[in-house]
């Protein structure tokens, strides 16, 4: 069986925690916190700060005076959407690169950022309440690809290899070789880091949805949200094939064949101003 904590552990120790996220988490929790108090947390960070008002000016809210400075951003875009996305910003920086010619870290989050955004678009199509948050999965949803390299970087090749040659599915050869695959290995990781299990669960569980007890629809999101980045090429996370869309999956989203052309433009088009807003955060 592989050795779960042990790799978490190697990895901890490379991989800053988003300390940013835990205080803003903590001061939206508290309720004597006010909007000044969340926003002096932010404040304090000025990347993160100008990462959160280009993503408030940007397309995706589309607001129609320009926002200058968080305690506006905090108004208009909201404390829930806020947190979600500070979340994003300080995972991306997060890890460090990672030396292995097999694996192209830009490429991987250039496919997080694409999942990211289909599963925004699918959440929007479904009116979910929160939007940011299913942005947050999709960004997080491979992150067990990178705790493997970092921490196992000769598992991490194998891997590859034994995939490539037997013309699987990677998380398919994960399970053959560990008995473990890398949304389980995340899901391990980001609740060490007290991420909580909304966020967690549905990673663990995106390769095979009909397997999640809880958070459901987010699982099925994730999962039809990543086959829809790798039909478009949306990056590239090492992987080769595209997987079947779960038959469970399609029915709980309740999206229909009539709706997938405008999805997938929408898709195209927030991609592209997802790479740009990040760009200066990406790995080269």
């Amino acid at each position: 069986m592989y050795d779960i904590d042990a790799l978490i552990s190697q990895t901890a120790t490379l991989a800053t925690p988003p300390t940013t996220y835990y205080q803003l988490n903590s001061a939206i929790n508290n309720p004597n916190s006010s909007l000044k108090d969340i926003g002096d947390i932010i404040n304090q960070d000025a990347s993160l700060t100008a990462q959160l008002l280009r993503i408030a000016n940007s397309a995706f809210f589309s607001f129609p005076a320009e926002i200058t400075t968080v305690a506006q951003a905090i108004t208009i875009v909201g404390i829930q959407q806020l947190r979600e996305l500070t979340l994003a910003c300080t995972v991306l920086r997060a890890f460090p690169s990672i030396p292995n010619d097999d694996f192209n870290i830009n490429g991987f989050w250039q496919h997080s950022l694409g999942v990211a955004v289909a599963s925004r678009v699918i959440a929007s199509l479904r009116k979910e309440s929160n939007v940011e948050r299913y942005y947050v999965l999709g960004l997080l949803h491979d992150i067990g690809r990178i705790i493997i390299c970092l921490g196992d970087p000769g598992g991490a090749r194998k891997l590859l290899q034994t995939t490539h040659q037997s013309k699987r599915l990677l998380h398919e050869t994960e399970l053959a070789l560990w008995q473990v695959d890398h949304g389980e290995i995340g899901a391990r990781f980001l609740a060490h880091w007290h991420l909580p299990p909304s966020i967690h669960q549905p990673i663990h569980h995106h390769h095979h949805p009909e397997s999640a007890e809880h958070y459901q629809d987010e699982c099925a999101t994730l999962h039809m949200a990543d086959i829809i980045a790798h039909a478009l090429q949306l990056g590239n996370s090492g992987e080769k094939r595209i997987a079947p869309l779960s038959d469970i999956a399609w029915q709980r989203l309740g999206i229909t064949l009539e709706q997938l052309p405008e999805m997938t433009e929408q898709v195209k088009l927030q991609y592209h101003e997802s790479i740009q807003l990040f760009k200066s955060t990406l790995h080269s």
